[in-house]
């Protein structure tokens, strides 16, 4: 195999650098399709044996090839959609593909446009998600990416040692994070962004779906992410009243639950009565990619750019794709007023050959009983009585699955009871749906606010009394406490037993101080993505709004608008000064003029050394630019009469400055 000299490999820039950009793709490598994942790993791959072992790259047809195959590969699976996914993944190929160009370590344009596209790359994260994990990560990379940048300038092509590979890049970075604070505070705030593009992981969601069914909520109860964090503006409502609405489910075909496509028209509230327990509260949710939010059952008021859907639920125009922050009113003791005829029949719809034993013991019921309260507390009774039990691994249930777990399993999760009590009502003629959302709330005791997680999903009922409208039942709580399986408990790692972990008995061990120093460590690190989430996320119009109040200034737009273009003339004019000044420093125009006669011997590709002297680097010239070999040694021979020579009559630093701009020297382009 034909290998390039060991002067022209990369070496360990080469392989940071295919690294890093890997690093760089690591956030996408998930979204987009496997087959582009792997060609970029094997690319990467490829390079650091170029840079290592001094492996050729491809010629210009195995590059053609690998492009045109690209290409064909992106079209089948996106299509001539233009999307997100589509776009990031057409930047990563294309990046890579640029890589196998880089002709030796002196080809610093390639390597620079490599680089400059990471960057672009790295900033596209943001695309998905805006969690302070992801920025910390994008910082270390944007280190990463100036740390090479700044080797591959520099000449000899080296490796210094580590305090001064980070050195710079951390200066500029300290250098830049005013700049950056000033512009995040004050740029103005618009509802829109600037530009997008299709997002086609809409299908993709976090947490709960508009489709439900047995095990399907089941999944959660070991998901301990957060689902979103509540704020409470005063009182804290009892443990009963913490139900935070999410999607409500009319039809079933006996087995899914889901709802009805026309059931996202906007409701008028006025068949709400909302008669006492008012609680405010901050919420700020967590993105999942579908329009629902969530509110405590039942909200006053709608945040803006949404609405209340037929249903009684809370709907945005799009779907949520970054954390959202809403204030809302609630009432925890409200009246529903009207139900159409529509929604009775939607509402007591079951299919003719789906569970008949179900179906059957409910109209039973209704025979038997003629008073709707009274078939309420009978399902109620017969789930407390009966030999049911909760647990989140019940058996699985296909066919007939209702009947399954009313008459042979019963066991199962929050979903198998309320999808089952929901069909005994329809069959006893009382209208009923299906509710899921989450239910209680943990609190952190650092930041003083309440966590909800995705192991708090619930499914609960809503059946319709005539005397008090739609009524939450929640069929799980009548399980009796001995019946709940103890899979259920302390699934969570602040309410852990670590009596049962079996832990060795060491003198002086406090079991509790691990548990306590395990909440405190997870309450800290949550009001940290809190904070984040609260100030930098959420930080809109309103916030700036306070800040520029606060400083006695206009939010206005044209107002803000102008305070930046005038910050930015500003900065302009003082860097030029700086520069201006700092090019001063050198008083004796001999040795300016000399340093610029180094600076352009760097910029052609020369190689120089910090401790090179005048005949070392008159030598290094004239080796490169033999045609100007008479007009180096006079210009270099001239510096030397006039910075070392005893007497130098006869020369003045005008000639020397003649000398050196007599030199033409072909600028290496970055």
């Amino acid at each position: 195999m034909k290998t390039i000299p060991s002067r022209l490999r990369h070496g360990l820039p080469g392989v940071l650098l295919a690294i890093f950009i890997v690093m760089s793709l690591i956030p996408h490598l998930v979204k987009i399709p496997f087959i582009f994942s792997g060609f970029i790993i094997l690319v990467a791959g490829w390079f650091m044996l170029h840079s290592i072992k001094g492996v050729l790259l491809p010629n210009k047809v195995i590059r053609l090839i690998l492009l045109i195959t690209a290409l064909l590969l992106i079209i089948l699976f996106f299509g001539f959609s233009f999307s997100q996914r589509m776009s990031i993944t057409l930047l990563a190929v294309m990046m890579c593909l640029k890589l196998m160009e880089i002709k030796s370590v002196d080809d610093r344009r390639n390597i620079a446009v490599i680089i400059f596209v990471s960057l672009f790359l790295i900033g596209s994260h943001f695309l998905f998600s805006q969690s302070i994990y992801i920025m910390l990560y994008n910082i270390v990379l944007l280190i990463a990416f100036m740390t090479i940048l700044m080797l591959y300038i520099r000449k000899p092509l080296a490796a210094p040692a580590f305090k001064n590979m980070l050195r710079e890049p951390l200066t500029i970075l300290v250098q830049a994070l005013p700049l950056a604070v000033v512009f995040f505070l004050f740029f103005p705030r618009i509802s829109e962004p600037l530009w997008s593009l299709p997002d086609d992981d809409a299908g993709s969601q976090t947490g709960l779906s508009d489709t439900v069914y047995p095990g399907r909520i089941t999944r959660l109860s070991d998901n301990n992410e957060v689902a979103f964090r509540v704020f409470f503006h005063g009182r804290v409502p009892a443990s009963n009243n913490l139900y935070w609405r999410g999607p409500v489910l009319s039809y079933t075909d006996g087995y899914i639950w889901s709802r009805y496509s026309d059931e996202d028209i906007k409701l008028n509230t006025k068949n709400i009565v909302y008669n006492s327990g008012k609680v405010e509260y901050t919420l700020t949710l967590e993105p999942h990619q579908q329009r629902w939010l969530f509110a405590l059952d039942i909200p006053a008021t709608v945040p803006a750019d949404s609405f209340f859907s037929h249903d009684y639920q809370l709907l945005m125009e799009k779907n949520l794709l970054q954390v959202k922050r809403y204030t809302l009113t609630s009432y925890t003791n409200y009246t529903f007023s009207g139900l159409s005829t529509i929604e009775r029949q939607r509402n007591l719809a079951i299919p003719e050959d789906a569970n008949p034993r179900t179906r059957q013991m409910g109209i039973s019921w209704r025979n038997k009983l003629d008073n709707p309260q009274a078939i309420v507390n009978k399902a109620l009774d017969y789930f407390n009585q009966q030999a049911f039990y909760y647990t989140r691994k019940p058996p699985v249930m296909l066919d007939e699955s209702i009947d399954q777990f009313l008459f042979e399993f019963r066991e199962g999760f929050c979903e198998h009871y309320a999808t089952a009590f929901v069909y005994l009502m329809r069959a006893a003629g009382i209208p009923a749906r299906l509710v899921t959302g989450y239910q209680g709330i943990e609190k952190n005791e650092v930041g003083n606010y309440y966590m909800v997680r995705q192991s708090d999903a619930h499914a609960w009922a809503e059946v319709w009394l005539e005397s008090k409208g739609w009524t939450r039942v929640d069929p799980t709580a009548a399980i009796s406490p001995e019946r709940i399986r103890a899979d259920i408990l302390n699934r969570q790692a602040r309410q852990l037993a670590f009596k049962n972990l079996n832990l060795p008995k060491l003198a002086g061990y406090n079991q509790h101080f691990l548990k306590d120093s395990l909440t405190y460590m997870s309450d800290n690190i949550d009001n940290m993505i809190y904070f984040w989430n609260q100030w930098v996320v959420g930080f809109d119009s309103l916030k700036q709004k306070s800040i520029m109040q606060l400083l006695g200034l206009s939010s206005e737009l044209k107002y803000l608008v102008s305070m930046m273009i005038g910050l930015g003339l500003f900065i302009i004019i003082l860097l030029s000064v700086y520069w201006f000044m700092l090019a001063r420093r050198i008083k004796d125009p001999v040795k300016r003029e000399y340093q610029r006669l180094l600076a352009r011997l760097e910029k052609s590709g020369l190689n120089l050394q910090a401790n090179s002297g005048p005949l070392e680097i008159q030598a290094l010239a004239i080796q490169r630019f033999p045609s100007q070999k008479e007009n180096i040694v006079d210009a270099i021979s001239c510096y030397i009469n006039l910075q070392y020579a005893r007497n130098s009559e006869g020369l003045s630093p005008k000639i020397f400055l003649r000398k050196v701009r007599q030199l033409k020297f072909n600028r290496l382009n970055l």
